[in-house]
C-alpha cells in the first residue's frame, strides 16, 4: 500500500465536470473550486451551530444542578444525578451528529475515500470532542469561580464522579449496542431464515425449510466501514488520557473493556453482518493526527490538574499562584521535550524495512520500467581506485519469478 495515495481512484459518487486537464490534457471529471469553497462553508456552518447547541444543552444541565442542591436531594446527590443526565445527553447528541455528519460529507462531495474519510473523521472529532469533555474541563478549571462551587470546595472529587458517570455510562451502551441488540436481530433473523415450505406436518402445522447459506449471508447487515469502532476508541482514550489525575483507575477498566471489545467485534464481523469489503488504505488516516492531539492537550491537563487541583502542591508552594505557574510550565516543558525526544531517536520504520523498500523500487525500475543499472560507482578523487563492490543479481531467475507470481513479463 505504499503507493496508494497516488494510485487512489475517485469515489463512485463523485460528481463533477468533465474538464481538459492542465496538465496533460486529458478529459479529466473536475469539482469547481467556487462550489467546492461555499459547500465547506455551509457544512462547517452546521457544525458550529451544533456545537453551540452542545454549548447550551452543559449549560442546561448545570443550571439543573445548581437548582437540584438547593432542594432536599443536596449538593452530593445532585451531583451523581446531573452526572448521568449529562452521560445521557452525550450518548444522545452523539447518533444524532453521527447522522448530519454523514449527510454533511456527502454533500461536500469529496473526490477519493481518503479524502471522504478524513474530513468525516475531522467534522466528528470537533463536534464529539466539545460533546464529550466540556463539562469535565468546566468542572476542572471554571467551576470553582461560579457561585456555588464545586463539591466540598473539592473539584477534583466533582471531577472523578463526573468522569466515572460518563465513562462508565459510554462503556454500558456501547456494549448493548453491540452486543444485545444484534442478538436480538440475529434471533429476529433465524427465524425469518425458515421459508414456509407450502406442506404441513404431521401436527398439522406448516414445515419450514432453511435458507441457504449464500442467502442468509446476503440478509446479514452490511459492515459499513472501521469509522464506528475507531470513533469509540479515541473518544475511550480522551476519557482515559484527559483527566488521569482525577481517575488513576481509568487505564485499566479502558483496558478490560477492550479485552472483551476484541471479542464483541470479532463476533460481530464474523457473524452478525457480512464479509467486508476489502478497501485500501495507506495508513489510519486523520485518526493518528487526533490521537496526537489529544495526547499533547492530556499533557496540559494533567499538569494543570496537579499543579491547581492538588493539596500536596498547595503545601509544597503556599498557596502562591506564581510558584503553581512555574511548576506547571517546567513540568509540561518537561514531558513535552522527552515526547520528542523519543519521537525523534525511535524510527517509525525500521532501517531494514527502509532498505528494504529502497531494493524494491529498485528492482521495479529495471526490470518492469526498463530503467538501465547504474555504472559502478569509483572513488572521485582517486583515478587508481578499485569500483566499489555490487551485489549481482540474477536478473533472469527474478524476472521468472516475477512472471510465475503475477503474470506479467519482464
Amino acid at each position: 500500500m505504499t503507493k496508494f495515495l497516488e494510485k487512489e481512484l475517485p469515489r463512485p459518487e463523485f460528481k463533477g465536470e468533465w474538464k481538459p486537464s492542465p496538465i496533460d490534457g486529458r478529459k479529466t471529471e473536475i469539482f469547481p473550486w467556487a462550489t467546492k469553497v461555499l459547500r465547506l462553508i455551509f457544512s462547517q456552518s452546521v457544525v458550529w451551530t451544533l456545537i453551540g447547541v452542545v454549548l447550551a444543552s452543559v449549560t442546561g444541565v448545570f443550571v439543573l444542578r445548581n437548582v437540584l442542591s438547593k432542594s432536599s436531594l443536596g449538593p452530593s446527590n445532585a451531583s451523581v444525578l446531573t452526572a448521568i443526565v449529562n452521560a445521557i445527553q452525550i450518548q444522545i447528541l452523539n447518533q444524532i451528529y453521527g447522522r448530519v455528519s454523514f449527510v454533511l460529507n456527502e454533500y461536500e462531495n469529496h473526490r477519493t475515500d481518503s479524502e471522504y474519510m478524513n474530513a468525516l473523521i475531522a467534522k466528528s472529532f470537533l463536534f464529539k470532542f466539545v460533546n464529550s469533555y466540556n463539562s469535565m474541563f468546566y468542572i476542572a478549571f471554571f467551576k470553582k469561580f461560579d457561585s456555588i462551587g464545586c463539591l466540598n470546595n473539592d473539584c477534583l472529587a466533582e471531577l472523578r464522579i463526573q468522569l466515572v458517570t460518563i465513562f462508565l455510562t459510554a462503556i454500558i451502551v456501547s456494549n448493548f449496542f453491540e452486543v444485545f441488540v444484534p442478538y436480538a436481530l440475529s434471533k429476529y433473523q433465524d427465524r425469518a431464515n425458515r421459508q414456509a415450505s407450502g406442506q404441513l406436518g404431521a401436527d398439522g402445522k406448516p414445515l419450514y425449510v432453511q435458507k441457504s447459506v449464500p442467502e442468509q449471508e446476503y440478509e446479514l447487515a452490511p459492515y459499513e466501514s472501521t469509522f464506528d469502532d475507531f470513533d469509540e476508541l479515541i473518544i475511550q482514550y480522551g476519557f482515559v488520557t484527559l483527566f488521569v489525575v482525577a481517575f488513576p483507575l481509568g487505564p485499566f477498566l479502558a483496558l478490560v473493556n477492550n479485552v472483551f471489545e476484541t471479542r464483541i467485534d470479532a463476533f460481530k464481523v464474523c457473524q452478525q453482518t457480512r464479509r467486508p469489503e476489502p478497501r485500501g488504505a495507506y495508513n489510519i488516516g486523520t485518526w493518528y493526527d487526533i490521537l496526537n492531539i489529544v495526547s499533547y492537550i492530556a499533557v496540559g491537563t494533567n499538569v494543570a490538574l496537579v499543579a491547581w487541583e492538588t493539596k500536596k502542591m498547595d503545601e509544597w508552594t503556599n498557596g502562591d499562584e506564581a510558584a503553581k505557574a512555574y511548576v506547571f510550565i517546567l513540568a509540561e516543558h518537561l514531558i513535552l521535550l522527552t515526547k520528542f525526544a523519543i519521537s525523534f531517536f525511535v524510527p517509525d520504520e525500521p532501517q531494514s524495512y527502509a532498505v528494504h523498500i529502497a531494493r524494491q523500487e529498485y528492482v521495479v525500475n529495471v526490470l518492469i520500467k526498463g530503467m538501465e543499472e547504474e555504472p559502478e560507482d569509483v572513488a572521485a578523487d582517486d583515478d587508481n581506485a578499485a569500483p566499489v563492490k555490487r551485489i549481482n543479481y540474477d536478473w533472469t531467475k527474478i524476472s521468472d519469478s516475477i512472471r510465475m507470481n503475477t503474470g506479467h513479463e519482464c
